[in-house]
């Protein structure tokens, strides 16, 4: 009776592990969707293993980097000019103009780079949700197929409820 109990409960287990599985599975798939979709709308590629977003980024912001050392060099020439020339001298209001240019180059690659930063963020997000979901998955692959394989047990159809022993004497007839 204990056999049959605990092979009832493995069928059951099995069952709902089963059941699990299959929502698992369409999590897995939806997830995994999801990251596809992001990839494909935001013109990206997905290089496994994260050393490929970090090249990414740093093409960005060695142009910040340089871009800033410009602005500063502008800044410097400009305040210089200031302080030698009028403020309507035509070298000046060349050096400011060059500034301002300058400036929106450095603010439209900061934007950038912030942008690049979102959806780097939002793609490692999806990626963890990936692999959440396919990790919750093999394991319970890997417990559906140890349930089914404990599950094909079959219980004998005799059991042993105590041992034999042989009788010294005869039990019958009475004599």
């Amino acid at each position: 009776n204990q056999m049959e109990v605990q092979l009832e409960i493995t069928r059951s287990a099995a069952t709902w592990l089963g059941s699990r599985l299959t929502d698992l599975k369409s999590k897995l798939e939806q997830s995994e969707g999801e990251l596809q979709t992001f990839l494909e709308k935001n013109n990206l590629v997905n290089l496994q293993g994260g050393q490929g977003s970090q090249g990414v980024q740093a093409v960005p912001a060695e142009e910040l980097k340089e871009l800033n050392k410009q602005l500063a060099e502008a800044r410097g020439e400009t305040t210089e000019l200031s302080r030698r020339y009028g403020e309507q001298h035509p070298k000046l209001l060349e050096a400011r103009d060059k500034q301002r240019a300058i400036e929106l180059e450095y603010n439209a690659k900061l934007r950038e780079i912030q942008e690049i930063s979102r959806k780097e963020a939002r793609m490692r997000q999806l990626q963890r949700n990936v692999e959440v979901n396919r990790y919750l998955y093999d394991t319970f692959l890997q417990r559906v197929n140890e349930t089914a394989e404990s599950g094909k047990w079959e219980a004998p159809s005799a059991r042993i409820v105590d041992a034999g022993v042989a009788a010294n004497v005869p039990a019958k007839p009475r004599k």
